[in-house]
């Protein structure tokens, strides 16, 4: 019986590319997200980060049912 590899720990924030990745979102629609302020976005730095512990929190915030048709 082999043992499993240890997994590498998950990280504590993304890029915004690899945060869009991480919802299974493309970059744009991610983008949107962000400009209307329903994902926070912080700045370590000049260049933008979305934290695991933002994206966990959005995620559990959004409706559990499909939309209905128009």
């Amino acid at each position: 019986m082999s043992a499993l590899p240890p997994s590498s720990p998950a990280p504590i924030a993304y890029s915004i590319p690899d945060a869009a990745r991480a919802v299974g979102m493309g970059i744009e629609a991610f983008r949107r997200h962000l400009t209307s302020g329903d994902i926070t976005r912080r700045y370590p730095n000049s260049t933008p980060i979305v934290t695991h512990s933002d994206l966990v929190e959005w995620a559990d915030s959004l409706p559990v049912d499909k939309p209905l048709p128009k």
